[in-house]
């Protein structure tokens, strides 16, 4: 199958959302494990009080799926 995931138009693939939609799914699993995790984020010179771009809030604010900004929550 010869899609878009590799190009600037990825998002007009199907599977792109399917993709990340599972990224997010399983992530939501494993912060469920363990409610510390709910904060937790690695990242290269990067901490939950950063500014995400684009976006009038920080990685901490967007961290859990069922906060305020997100408000959801997956089925198993």
């Amino acid at each position: 199958i010869w899609g878009d995931m590799n190009k600037m138009v990825t998002p007009n693939d199907p599977i792109f959302w399917m993709h990340h939609v599972m990224v997010d799914k399983i992530w939501w699993e494993w912060q469920q494990r363990d409610p510390k995790r709910l904060t937790e984020y690695f990242g290269f010179g990067a901490t939950l009080d950063d500014d995400l771009w684009n976006v009038n809030a920080k990685v901490r604010d967007v961290m859990d799926t069922e906060s305020d900004g997100q408000c959801y929550k997956y089925e198993r």
